[in-house]
C-alpha cells in the first residue's frame, strides 16, 4: 500500500519505520521538504 505521512516528528518517524518494515511504500513530508 502507498502511504503518505505529513510530519516527521517522533510519531511520524516511528510510523514510517513500522510501515516500511511491514512492506508498505511510505513517503514522508515535513516543513523542511520531502
Amino acid at each position: 500500500m502507498k502511504i503518505g505521512i505529513i510530519g516527521a516528528g517522533n510519531i511520524g518517524g516511528n510510523l514510517t519505520r513500522r510501515l516500511t518494515a511491514l512492506g508498505h511504500d511510505v513517503a514522508v513530508a515535513n516543513s523542511r521538504g520531502p
